[in-house]
């Protein structure tokens, strides 16, 4: 069984990079984005506003810029209610893996 966490995040991670996330940019909420980081910016990854490209946008059109990560960071280049998604898979030992 897969096990879906969603986390709200004050600071970005250099863990993070390539998670799941979710936030709101300039009052447009993004359901579907990732973590990126390009030497020592941070970005989402994610269709919906453009901003600041990374070089590596993980598959989506567009990125927007969250400086070094920090709380302050995050919230002066107006990106709101950041969660990032994990997920664990929960294996029973008995359970047969093919």
């Amino acid at each position: 069984m897969t096990y879906i966490t969603k986390k709200k995040v004050n600071k970005l991670e250099p863990y993070m990079v390539g998670m799941n996330a979710s936030c709101i940019i300039g009052g447009h909420t993004i359901n579907h984005a990732k973590i990126q980081r390009q030497r020592s910016s941070y970005y989402i990854c994610q269709n919906k506003e453009t901003g600041r490209d990374c070089d590596d946008k993980m598959g989506y059109k567009h990125s927007w810029t969250v400086a070094y990560g920090s709380k302050q960071d995050i919230h002066n280049n107006d990106v709101e209610d950041l969660f990032v998604w994990t997920s664990e898979w929960d294996a029973d030992e008995n359970q047969e893996i093919s």
